[in-house]
């Protein structure tokens, strides 16, 4: 006989996504101009690397470091003055209203110019109820309440990240409701990085949890 599933606690019925941009200053110069993509590059306010970009760091360089240090490091490091934080805030605010057409209810934060946290616990819960545990596969992801044709197939046997913690990485077990309310959130995070980057061009990392902290946590173990 299958085992009843189990009932969610108050602390399990959220699903929040953690949207962190990679090396985010880096990243906007590089939009701005192709060119900069394969070569090392560092963002430089006064007389230090606010950041630089993955090109740069696997030179040895770091954020914060002394750009007379960074250039010996790197001679070929490309330098570009980043002190000005207006193209930074617009592209923040774009992205920003981006994520915040995705969502039901409106809770999305933004956290400095580089972190988003979205509540998409509704969106999640009305797919729950779509859900047919006989076809999981070929799940249709919902996007919209009001058109059912906005949105996307996703195979929930399986989660398109890591995980971290837990029993998430054992076979699938879709008949608990909070393995099946992650993987859902996992698919949607995924779709909405795709789309980040096929629209604006910009990369990102995103943690999926129960709440704001676990999902930075996730985030970060990565």
């Amino acid at each position: 006989m299958a085992r009843p599933p189990r009932k969610l606690s108050r602390k399990e019925d959220r699903i929040i996504l953690q949207f962190d941009y990679d090396c985010f200053y880096a990243q906007v110069y590089e939009v701005k101009n192709p060119a900069l993509k394969p070569k090392p590059l560092g963002i430089k306010q006064k007389n230090i690397l606010a950041t630089c970009n993955y090109n740069a760091r696997r030179r040895g360089v770091k954020k914060l470091m002394l750009i007379t240090e960074a250039k010996k490091i790197c001679p070929e490091l490309v330098i570009v003055e980043g002190e000005d934080l207006t193209p930074f805030r617009d592209v923040s605010k774009i992205l920003f209203n981006f994520f915040k057409s995705y969502s039901w209810n409106q809770k999305v934060e933004r956290l400095g110019f580089d972190e988003v946290f979205m509540d998409v616990t509704d969106t999640i819960n009305y797919n729950m109820a779509c859900f047919n545990k006989h076809s999981p596969t070929d799940h249709f992801f919902q996007l919209s309440e009001k058109d059912p044709e906005l949105g996307f197939v996703c195979d929930l046997t399986s989660i398109p990240g890591a995980t971290i913690g837990g029993n998430m990485d054992l076979l699938p077990d879709l008949d608990n409701p909070l393995y099946l309310r992650l993987v859902l959130g996992s698919h949607l995070a995924h779709h909405l990085r795709l789309k980040v980057e096929q629209d604006f061009g910009y990369t990102s990392t995103c943690g999926i949890s129960t709440n704001k902290l676990l999902s930075k946590l996730e985030y970060l173990s990565l």
